[in-house]
C-alpha cells in the first residue's frame, strides 16, 4: 500500500468518527426535556404531589370528631351546634321555664294552685264606666297575692262577662261598673283555704266558690282546673268560667239555687253546676 493510499484510509476513519458523534449528538438534543418539579403548572392545573397532600389534608379535618371542650385547630372553620343545642324546647339551666299559656281567657300562668294563701288581694286598679242601664253596681276585681293568675286578664274576663247582653246585663236592667275602692260588690279569686274562711260559716270545703256579704269568692283550683261535673258533661273551660263568675255574682243580687227540670236542656246559671250535672248541658249564661 503506498503513502497515498494511506493517507486517504485514514481520512476515511476520521470522517467516519465524526459522522457518527454528529449523529450522536442530534439523537441527544432530539429528546424532549422534562418538566421540573418546581416548575408553575399551566393555568387550572394541579401539582400532583401538592394536590395529593391537599385532598388528605381535607380528608384529615372533616372526618376528625373532636371532643366537646377541644377547641377547632383552624380559626376559619366553624362548629355546627350539637344536637342538645339545636333544641328550641331546651332550656338554659340559669332560666325558669315559660309560663303554662292559659287556653282560654283567664289570666292562668301555672296549673298549680297553693292551698292556702295569706289572704291579700291585688286590686285591680283604676275605674272602667259600666254601660247605660237602669241599675249599676260598682265592683272591685281582685286576685290573692301568690296565685297563678294576672288580675289583669281576670279582671277584664269579669268585667266582659258580667256586661254582656246574655248575662245580668240583659236589656240594660243591671250593669256594673270597675272601681278600685269602695265598691258595691267584690269579685274575688282566692286560695281554697281563703275561700273556705271568708266564705264560713257556708260550707265550701276547700273545694267550691260562695257568693256571701257582698264577696263573690270564687275557688281558684276550680277556676284553673275546673269541675269534674262539668267537665264530664263534655262542658269546656270558658263555659265553665262565665258559670263561676255569673253565678256567685247572681248570689249578691239576691237569686238562690235552681234545680235542673228537663234532661238535655241548658242547666239554670244558678244551678249548682260545679257539683252536679243532673242530665242538664254546661251552661255559663244567665240568659244563652
Amino acid at each position: 500500500m503506498g503513502p497515498m493510499r494511506k493517507r486517504l484510509l485514514g481520512l476515511l476513519m476520521v470522517l467516519t468518527i465524526m459522522m457518527g458523534t454528529i449523529v450522536a449528538a442530534s439523537g441527544i438534543l432530539a429528546e424532549p426535556v422534562p418538566t421540573p418539579l418546581t416548575s408553575s403548572p399551566a393555568e387550572g392545573a394541579e401539582r400532583p404531589t401538592e394536590a395529593a397532600a391537599a385532598r388528605g389534608h381535607v380528608r384529615e379535618e372533616v372526618g376528625k370528631e373532636s371532643s366537646d371542650d377541644e377547641e377547632p385547630q383552624r380559626s376559619d372553620v366553624t362548629r355546627a351546634p350539637r344536637a342538645a343545642e339545636q333544641d328550641p324546647t331546651r332550656v338554659p339551666e340559669n332560666e325558669p321555664p315559660a309560663p303554662t299559656p292559659d287556653p282560654v281567657p283567664g289570666g292562668i300562668t301555672d296549673t298549680k294552685v297553693p292551698a292556702s294563701l295569706g289572704g291579700e288581694f291585688l286590686v285591680k286598679s283604676g275605674k272602667e264606666k259600666a254601660p247605660k242601664g237602669q241599675t249599676t253596681y260598682r265592683v272591685s276585681v281582685e286576685v290573692e297575692d301568690g296565685l297563678p293568675v294576672s288580675v289583669e286578664e281576670f279582671s277584664t274576663f269579669v268585667m266582659k262577662t258580667l256586661n254582656d247582653k246574655k248575662s245580668w246585663a240583659k236589656d240594660g236592667a243591671v250593669t256594673f261598673a270597675r272601681t278600685d275602692k269602695d265598691p258595691d260588690l267584690r269579685v274575688i279569686l282566692a286560695s281554697p283555704g281563703t275561700v273556705d274562711d271568708k266564705c264560713a260559716p257556708l260550707e265550701t270545703g276547700g273545694r267550691w266558690s260562695c257568693g256571701t256579704n257582698g264577696r263573690a269568692m270564687i275557688n281558684a283550683e276550680r277556676w284553673v282546673n275546673g269541675a269534674d261535673a262539668v267537665l264530664d258533661a263534655d262542658g269546656d273551660m270558658l263555659t265553665y268560667r262565665r258559670y263561676l263568675i255569673n253565678h256567685e255574682v247572681g248570689h249578691l243580687l239576691g237569686y238562690g239555687h235552681e234545680t235542673c227540670t228537663q234532661k238535655g236542656e241548658l242547666a239554670p246559671v244558678m244551678a249548682q253546676q260545679s257539683i252536679r250535672m243532673d242530665g242538664c248541658e254546661p251552661n255559663g249564661w244567665v240568659y244563652p
